[in-house]
């Protein structure tokens, strides 16, 4: 449901981005998605359609008690899925010349996205491993492992890619994952890993 307003909310001329993180049934915690939405009162709100459909009202962040009720429901992390970082988002996308994500060996906190220098909290890059939820919040996008399928939204399209590999700790392999998943190619160049976005 959410990568799929991914794809209809733009249609209807509403900036919209994918959350990643976890959901309450009402018995347990798992896997989620929702969506962020530019709202007219300036500001991003969070909202989820999937819960929507069965409820009379659709979860939400536009007033305090919606909010508060909200996070009864959601976890997500609110550093890197932060209002502040999808405002960032739409500069960082208004720059973006050619969208080719350089990772670099010797240093695994650092990528350059369109060659815009970027630095994170923590490794992107381990043993021929990307993490990948990081760097497609950057570019509006997101990712989830459903069962075992990745399933990846960028430009409003989506992907679903099936995983031969177990993946930990949110990093995906390059060879085996990036280079079949249809939205990018991805090399190996001496140190430095280019991930090159396909239109």
């Amino acid at each position: 449901m959410a990568a799929l307003s991914m794809v209809i909310l733009p249609h209807l001329g509403i900036l919209a981005r994918y959350v990643c993180g976890e959901g309450y049934s009402g018995t347990d915690w798992g896997p989620h998605a929702w969506n962020a939405v530019w709202a007219p009162n300036g500001a991003w709100h969070q909202v989820d359609f999937t819960f929507g459909l069965h409820r009379k009202t659709t979860p939400n962040t536009f007033t305090p008690p919606d909010d508060l009720h909200f996070r009864e429901l959601h976890r997500w992390d609110e550093v890197a899925q932060s209002p502040a970082l999808f405002q960032n988002v739409q500069t960082l996308e208004n720059r973006l010349q050619a969208k080719t994500v350089l990772l670099f060996a010797n240093n695994p906190f650092k990528a350059e996205i369109g060659g815009i220098p970027m630095l994170f909290d923590e490794p992107v890059l381990q043993n021929g491993c990307v993490r990948l939820l990081p760097l497609l919040t950057l570019l509006g996008g997101g990712c989830e492992l459903l069962e075992d399928t990745l399933h990846i939204v960028l430009g409003g399209k989506t992907h679903r890619i099936p995983c031969g590999t177990p993946i930990s700790n949110g990093f995906v392999p390059i060879n085996e994952v990036l280079a079949q998943s249809g939205f990018c190619t991805a090399e190996q160049c001496g140190g430095v890993v280019v991930v090159k976005l396909k239109p």
